[in-house]
This record gives C-alpha cells, sequence and structure tokens, in this order.
C-alpha cells in the first residue's frame, strides 16, 4: 500500500509539472511583439548644397505584423503631411505616394527629395538676402511597453528666413490595434490642474536657467489670459515617470522661452485621468 501511495503522488505530481509547463508554455505565446525591434529600420536623407543643408531621419516598425504594419502606415502619412507643407503650412507641394514604407524603401527618400526640390527652389528666389535654408527632420521612437509606443516628431526649420523654427511632439500607439491612443485627461482636468501646470512651468524655466520664485513672477512671463494655463495644443503623452506636457514656442509664453516641456507624476495626474486611460496605461 505504501508503494503504491508513493507512486500516486509522484504521478500526481507529474500531472501538475505538465500542467505548469504548459501553461508558462502558453504565457510565452502571449508575449507582446516589440514594434521597434532590431534590426531598426531607419530610413533617411541627406543634402548639402549651394542653397540647402537638409537632413531627414525616420525610424519605423519592422515587424510584418498586423499592428506593425498599421503603425508604420500612421508613420508615414505623419512624415508626409511634414514634409509636403515644410515651404507652406496651407498646402501640400506634392503627392502622396501609395504602398509600404518597408517594402517600397524609396517613399520616404521620394518625399525627402520631393522637399529638397521646393527649398532648392524658394531659397534661389530669396537667395540674397537670407542665403542658404536649413530643415532637420527626425521620427523616433522614445518608449515601448507592452501595450504602448511613444514616439516623437521633431522639426527644425530655416527656409528664406532669419529666423528658424523648432516644433516637436510625441505620439501615443496602442499596440492592441495599432491607431493612435489620445483620449487621456477627463474633461475637468484643465480646471483640477492648475497648480500642477504652474508648478510644471516653474520646472521647465528653472530648466533654461530662469528661476521664478512665485506665481505672480510666472505669470509675468507667460502669455495668458487671467493667470489661467490652458491644455496644450498638442496632445500629452506618457512617460516611464508620468504624464508629459508640451508647450510650443510662444504658445504660453514669450518667444525667447521656446519651448516649455514637464512631466506630472502619475500619483499627482491619475485622479484625472481617463478611465480608458488608466486602464490603458496599467494605472
Amino acid at each position: 500500500m505504501k508503494i503504491k501511495s508513493i507512486f500516486s503522488i509522484l504521478s500526481l505530481c507529474a500531472i501538475m509539472t505538465t500542467l505548469v509547463s504548459c501553461g508558462n508554455s502558453d504565457k510565452k505565446e502571449e508575449t507582446p511583439v516589440t514594434v521597434f525591434g532590431t534590426p531598426e529600420l531607419v530610413q533617411t536623407f541627406e543634402e548639402e548644397n549651394e542653397y540647402v543643408s537638409m537632413k531627414v531621419s525616420v525610424t519605423l516598425p519592422n515587424g510584418d505584423d498586423e499592428v506593425s504594419t498599421r503603425i508604420r502606415d500612421f508613420i508615414a502619412d505623419t512624415v508626409y503631411n511634414s514634409l509636403a507643407t515644410a515651404c507652406d503650412y496651407r498646402v501640400h507641394q506634392f503627392a502622396k505616394i501609395a504602398g509600404d514604407v518597408k517594402t517600397s524603401e524609396d517613399i520616404i527618400e521620394k518625399y525627402s527629395q520631393m522637399l529638397c526640390g521646393k527649398v532648392v527652389e524658394v531659397t534661389k528666389q530669396g537667395f540674397d538676402v537670407f542665403g542658404k535654408s536649413e530643415y532637420d527632420y527626425k521620427f523616433i521612437p522614445i518608449l515601448e511597453t507592452d501595450g504602448y509606443v511613444v514616439c516623437k516628431e521633431t522639426k527644425y526649420s530655416r527656409i528664406t528666413s532669419f529666423q528658424s523654427s523648432y516644433y516637436e511632439h510625441s505620439i501615443t500607439y496602442d499596440k492592441n490595434t495599432g491607431n493612435m491612443f489620445t483620449d487621456f485627461l477627463i474633461p475637468e482636468s484643465e480646471i483640477n490642474l492648475q497648480y500642477s501646470l504652474r508648478e510644471g512651468v516653474k520646472r521647465s524655466f528653472a530648466e533654461q536657467n530662469m528661476y521664478i520664485d512665485s506665481d505672480d513672477v510666472l505669470f509675468a512671463n507667460l502669455v495668458l489670459d487671467d493667470n489661467y494655463i490652458p491644455l496644450p495644443k498638442d496632445v500629452v503623452s506618457p512617460t516611464e515617470y508620468g504624464i508629459e506636457f508640451c508647450y510650443q514656442t510662444g504658445e504660453i509664453s514669450t518667444m525667447p522661452v521656446g519651448i516649455i516641456r514637464f512631466t506630472v507624476p502619475y500619483d499627482e495626474i491619475k485622479p484625472y485621468l481617463t478611465d480608458e486611460a488608466k486602464e490603458f496605461l496599467g494605472l
């Protein structure tokens, strides 16, 4: 009887081990796809001539899965809209090219070449006054988790002008659907976040060696009505530590200040996130 009992126990252990092993195997199969994996899919363009100094660098998802393909299409559209309106934001200067930017690897290069031609054309017209034009464009991933990817688009431009411009913003993509996620803040968040926004702007100023010791001094350096800070025009984005707010040059401040960027920690901003955002971010 004792021997049979031992064999029964051993058999039971073997069955349990098999079940655990199968469970672990299933978990491995559910491991999320890394959208921006290795090797990186980076498409670049560079031109240096008498009339223009131009650089374009775009990092794309390299997977063949549906989500990676969808995000890649969104990025291609973003790049097209930025490059095609670089000389005139009111109208696209050249047509969109159909196709997947992974299989048609010269699409980004063609957009860049067409923009370069337009920049040279307009630069020649005012070259004696403004001199050589400059344009630098980047689109890169800055954060990837199991559930989402955050990319940053940056544009530096000085085309037929003495004054340069710089623009940056982040875009969040849902790795479950491939769609952009924008529904982060509840409608009343702007009112409730006024203290966090004020303190965040002060921190951003401090990073630029402008130390603000009171709200009165802060608002003296901002161009606002009623000492009330609105939410940024661009959608906020998640970071490893909280939600990032980014105000473009001149959006709420005088031009010399430049871009105002700061992060509100998750424990501070969580009450003002939508239920969808909390689920999306795993909070």
